[in-house]
């Protein structure tokens, strides 16, 4: 149990060409959590802080810039960088099919939408 639980996972966020616009760490799951940013060859630790009394938002800095993602009481989930609002991220009605998650994601580019997505679906939608 402890060894399929503790290995470490890597999400690594792609373009088309699959050259690297993000990757997240985690040395243990729910513990540690790290992001890279390849453009800028900067990484930052993920650090949890919870808002209420059950609900958790996540801080993080790349390359100067200060990031916040928490979840609303709609279920969106909202990153931001430096206060402002640059991505939402919501799980859709529309079902595919039962092997298929579809989530609906606003944001300002293509980048921060796959970063927006990756961490809804690690920490609200998978509760990690």
């Amino acid at each position: 149990m402890l060894l399929s639980s503790g290995l470490p996972y890597t999400y690594i966020i792609t373009q088309l060409d699959g050259k690297p616009f993000y990757s997240t760490e985690c040395s243990f799951p729910g513990f540690g959590y790290r992001i890279f940013d390849h453009q800028s060859q900067k990484s930052g630790r993920v650090a949890g802080h919870r808002v209420q009394l059950l609900e958790v938002a996540y801080s993080f800095n790349l390359d100067t810039r200060s990031y916040y993602f928490e979840k609303d009481f709609a279920g969106t989930g909202r990153l931001k960088c430096e206060d402002t609002e640059i991505a939402a991220v919501s799980m859709s009605n529309l079902i595919v099919s039962s092997e298929l998650d579809v989530v609906h994601v606003e944001a300002v580019n293509k980048e921060v939408a796959s970063l927006a997505a990756v961490l809804f679906h690690t920490f609200f939608y998978y509760n990690a």
